[in-house]
Formats: structure tokens, sequence, C-alpha cells
């Protein structure tokens, strides 16, 4: 059984930036290929047995960021930017991640003032789209901070399905 750290941590602020923006300020569609490099380029670690998964620097035995491809192009990423807690380290970290996640909002509109529009979808989550409509969604959900990307086809394709009434992404990601 995996062992997860007593004590939250998490990135500082101006590293979780500069991930933010090594994803958000590159060319899309990005490649598979592309993916694992930048990636690697941030210091996260190849899993050996599936390319698709990575191992941050808070990662224990396992990976725990990835990104969905679909024909040969990067589709979501779920990058780790804190460590997991569990048991008792949750009560006792909840505020420090409370903290963070606030912190991270706040350095995201901060670090891009008119490039963004800001969807609140709850009190703990929060949704960014930017003008080359890549988007981004930032959680406090209790146990750590979630940090999703969108590929712009992506979030073409969930706003298509928002619009027809296919699915209500406000009521799925408010489980998150």
């Amino acid at each position: 059984m995996t062992q997860h750290p007593v004590r939250f941590e998490a990135y500082p602020t101006d590293r979780f930036i500069e991930i933010v923006k090594t994803w958000i300020d590159r060319p899309w569609p990005i490649t598979s290929k592309d993916g694992r490099i930048i990636f690697e380029d941030l210091g996260y670690s190849v899993d050996s047995e599936d390319p698709e998964m990575f191992a941050s620097p808070f990662a224990e035995r396992e990976p725990d960021s990835y990104y969905i491809v679909r024909n040969g192009f990067i589709d979501d990423i779920d990058v780790a930017v804190s460590t997991v807690c569990t048991g008792d380290s949750i009560q006792e970290n909840a505020d420090v991640i409370e903290r963070t996640y606030d912190t991270y909002c706040k350095a995201i509109s901060d670090a891009y003032p008119e490039a963004l529009s800001k969807k609140d979808r709850t009190r703990n989550a929060v949704e960014w789209s930017f003008k080359n409509d890549a988007q981004i969604r930032l959680s406090n959900i209790g146990i750590t901070i979630s940090f999703i990307i969108h590929s712009p086809r992506m979030t073409q394709l969930r706003r298509e399905e928002e619009e027809m009434g296919l699915t209500s992404y406000d009521e799925i990601l408010e489980d998150d």
C-alpha cells in the first residue's frame, strides 16, 4: 500500500505558474511526442510501462500525471502539482490546501489578466478559458489540488455538448 506524506506539499506559486504557461502558451494541437517532451522538461518522469503516464516530484511509487491522446494529439492533461493527503492528514492539512488553492487561483488570474475568461464552477473549482481555446480547471478536492488542461479541440467539444444539452458539466464537475 502506498504511503502518503503527513504534510501537504505543493509547488511554489512561481513554479506552478511556469507549469501553467508551459502548457497554455504553446501552439496547439500538441502531439503525444511533444507532450512527453514537455512533461520531461518540467521534471516529470515517464512511466516505463505506459508512456502517457508521468511521475511528478510528489509521486511516491506510481505515476500521478497523464495525458489522453486521440488521433495522435493530446486532448486532456492531468498534471500533479501537489501531494495527496489521506487519513488524519486530510484534516490537519485542510487550511494549507485551501490557502494554496486560493494562491494558485489568484496567480493564474494575475498571469493572464486579459487573455482569459473565468468561470467559477463551485466554491472549490474554477475554470479559465484562454484566447487560444485551451481551458484549465483548478480544484481543491480536499485531499490535493487538481490541475486539468483541456485542449482547444476538447474545449470546443465540451461547449458544443453543453449547447446541445447532451450533458451538464456543471453537475458532473461538482462531484470532482
